[in-house]
């Protein structure tokens, strides 16, 4: 019989944890999920979110992190400091540096309130999020998510993700790692995968068909990856 895992579940830019509901909705007995919505009291950059974080930690089991795209970076840097009931990290459609290719990198400094006034159209979610079969109760989700998300802490989130390079901590990581990378993936440039493997050749990395949002479009594909993951280390750590 497969082991019971806790699960800490980050999730991404929006923060609080409602679109985790497709994956929630397919999650298997063996996995107990439980999200950590974001703070939103307050703008704050990974810096401040890795404390905020560290402090809210499960303390009386072994747990997993769980992370997917604006949360990966803050997962990692949790990681690299070891906790001491943390067994596996598990990263999804997310990156270690920031999305953005390097010559337009300057530009992150230009996120500003302003930008986060008003949710993003369905358009735009469908060509960089959700993909272009998404339903339309996904695109509703997103937006009012982003919606519900105060303006300048949209910003510092923002920021925080532009100019982030979490490569080093990444290498710090001892616990077993898996990345999911969505093949579809149109908000993230390419190379994440790249950069996760040069600075821990062991990570598992696996390749999911579908778009940014990929726990929500294709949960059942990645709990199978998640098992085979779990299983696999396990078994390691029972030799």
């Amino acid at each position: 019989m497969r082991s019971r895992h806790l699960c800490v579940l980050l999730p991404g830019f929006d923060g609080d944890g409602r679109l985790f509901a497709p994956f929630l909705a397919e999650s298997p007995p063996w996995l107990e999920p439980r999200v950590v919505a974001l703070p939103t009291d307050a703008p704050r950059g990974y810096d401040e979110l890795e404390e905020w974080l560290w402090q809210r930690l499960p303390t009386g089991r072994p747990f997993a992190l769980l992370a997917e795209s604006f949360s990966g970076p803050l997962a990692v840097r949790v990681a690299a400091r070891r906790p001491r009931l943390l067994t596996h990290l598990v990263l999804a459609a997310t990156f270690l540096r920031s999305p953005l290719q390097p010559w337009l990198a300057p530009f992150g400094r230009l996120a500003c309130p302003a930008l986060f006034t008003w949710p993003p159209p369905a358009l735009a979610v469908r060509i960089l999020l959700a993909g272009w079969d998404a339903a339309p109760a996904l695109i509703s989700a997103v937006r009012d998510t982003m919606a519900n998300l105060r303006p300048e802490v949209a910003a510092a989130r923002a920021r925080a993700a532009l100019s982030t390079d979490a490569r080093s901590a990444f290498a710090r990581v001892e616990v077993p790692t898996l990345w999911i990378d969505a093949s579809a993936d149109r908000l993230l440039g390419p190379g994440h995968v790249d950069d996760a493997l040069a600075s821990r050749p062991g990570v598992r990395a696996v390749r999911i068909e579908g778009p940014h949002t990929i726990l929500q479009r294709r949960p059942r594909a990645c709990l199978a990856e998640i098992a085979r993951f779990f299983d696999a280390s396990d078994g390691a750590a029972g030799r």
